[in-house]
């Protein structure tokens, strides 16, 4: 029974397929003719299909403009007697006003577009509204592709690049069960490197940097007379700023679209190991991969308690005993000081042009993030004053075997 029940499913839908094949002229005159909707209505249907996926096209592409900063051929007109920073910012300008006439262009299509397909809607049954949009994504995805390729080519002509990330799927690897909107790939394909205004700053700390420049530049001055002059000026810059400041709509969307992702706690976002990107995987899958490296006892050992604390209070010892015999600065002995140290925190980075494991996870390259660890600074500064001593042709993972020859009184 249940064979037969399959057999006619699939006969209905080679039936629809061969229904929807055909010339769209051949699927109105047939409509027209068994119904009470016009030709012309069917005509504006298909009009109006193709200039709404157009619009969302342009935008697109408008959009991928501002964020290479460049600018499309019809604002690109000469500016006489104009600096270049103001033509860049009147450019931007009029590129920001198009996106939004483009916008208002949408959505009055949109409207007459669910007008029509109301109308349509109540005058034809089933099985023919089936037809009909199947023929329509037809026409309306052959049309798309040509406009497409042509968007593809200006962006690539207009930034100079053979290649460009114009699709999401270029810079976005989901292997996650969650499938992001398209606001979010749109936002996430930019990388983890772009930046976004604040939607909200907090005024002591701009007056708190403020007050650091203003500290840093009277220290140099020639003329020590004008240091009131230069806080003074600084102090306006800082409350004209402050009083000024004010995000864009773009940086509002923007950050409405992250705190969404935020909330997501099933998922997490890094960067690939090899190259720029941007990785979305489950968390249970992260976390699997995570176990799978610190688990192994090669590698790591598990303690019972956290030695961050004698590590630092050791160090506090030394620093202190180097400092009084006068060899340890007192700038530089406050720099490498350690306070309020943490343990280091690891992580991992997805190897997607590797092939999944035997156990389903993908491979992971292991990062230990040093930032905050009680000889963190000390690093930093230790490795400060090794730097100018490596030869040139050195590279970075020589220097170790360079810190052995010096130790061990081997000549280079």
């Amino acid at each position: 029974m249940s064979g037969s029940i399959k057999c006619i499913f699939v006969a209905l839908k080679f039936v629809f397929i061969l229904l929807s094949v055909r010339k769209f002229g051949c699927i109105v005159n047939e409509f027209t003719q068994t119904s009470t909707v016009t030709k012309q209505d069917l005509r504006l249907f298909e009009k109006l299909s193709k200039k709404l996926k157009k619009a969302d096209a342009d935008i697109h592409f408008l959009k991928n403009c501002r964020i290479f900063g460049v600018f499309p051929k019809f604002i690109t007109f000469k500016l006489p007697n104009v600096s270049s920073s103001d033509t860049y910012a009147i450019r931007s300008r009029l590129l920001k006003s198009q996106i939004n006439k483009r916008y208002k262009e949408r959505a009055t299509i949109k409207l007459k577009f669910e007008a029509i397909s109301r109308s349509i809607k109540s005058k034809l049954n089933l099985i023919q509204l089936y037809t009909l949009h199947k023929a329509v994504k037809r026409n309306v995805d052959k049309y798309m592709k040509t406009v497409i390729e042509k968007h593809e080519a200006k962006l690539s002509r207009i930034t100079k690049n053979v290649r460009i990330p114009y699709d999401t799927k270029d810079t976005i690897t989901n292997i996650s069960s969650y499938t992001p909107t398209p606001e979010q790939m749109n936002l996430l394909k930019i990388g983890l490197g772009f930046s976004i205004r604040p939607g909200k700053i907090s005024k002591s700390d701009i007056l708190t940097c403020f007050e650091s420049i203003c500290r840093q530049m009277v220290k140099h001055l020639c003329d020590t007379n004008k240091s009131a002059e230069i806080k003074a000026h600084l102090s306006g810059l800082a409350h004209t700023y402050v009083n000024s400041y004010k995000p864009s709509q773009k940086d509002i969307r923007n950050i409405r679209i992250l705190k969404e992702l935020k909330k997501n706690k099933e998922i997490v976002i890094t960067k690939p190991d090899k190259g720029n990107g941007i990785i979305i995987l489950d968390r249970s899958m992260y976390n699997a991969c995570i176990n799978n490296i610190i688990e192994d006892q090669t590698k790591f050992v598990k303690i019972n308690t956290d030695p961050t604390l004698k590590q630092e209070g050791s160090l506090h010892r030394f620093l202190r005993s180097i400092h009084k015999t006068g060899e340890l600065d007192a700038d530089t002995y406050k720099r490498i000081y350690p306070k309020g140290s943490i343990p280091a925190i690891i992580y991992g980075l997805t190897k997607v042009h590797k092939a999944f494991g035997d156990d389903g996870l993908p491979n992971t390259r292991p990062i230990i993030s040093s930032f905050g660890t009680y000889n963190y600074e000390l690093a930093k500064y230790l490795s400060e004053l090794i730097q100018p001593h490596i030869p040139e042709e050195y590279t970075v993972t020589d220097t170790f075997t360079f810190v052995k020859t010096i130790k061990d009184n081997k000549p280079i």
